[in-house]
């Protein structure tokens, strides 16, 4: 997968996941029909940009999970 097709499915997956619409079908549509990838790869793509949405929201809510995990 080339640079372009990454930064595209990482905007597509930061945009929808905020919104009330499944951030999921979007990439998948997105990655099958405009970027024309492999039906096969769909999965993993999903995988690391779910990934990547927990990471991002783990940082900017790191206050407040971090009383929580200290509670535990």
């Amino acid at each position: 997968m080339d640079l372009f097709s990454i930064i595209v499915l990482g905007l597509v997956q930061g945009i929808t996941e905020w919104i009330p619409i499944s951030s999921k079908t979007q990439v998948t549509l997105v990655y099958l029909q405009f970027l024309g990838g492999s039906p096969s790869q769909v999965i993993p793509i999903l995988l690391y940009s779910h990934l990547g949405t927990l990471f991002a929201a783990s940082l900017y809510f790191r206050y407040e999970i971090k009383p929580i995990l200290g509670t535990i």
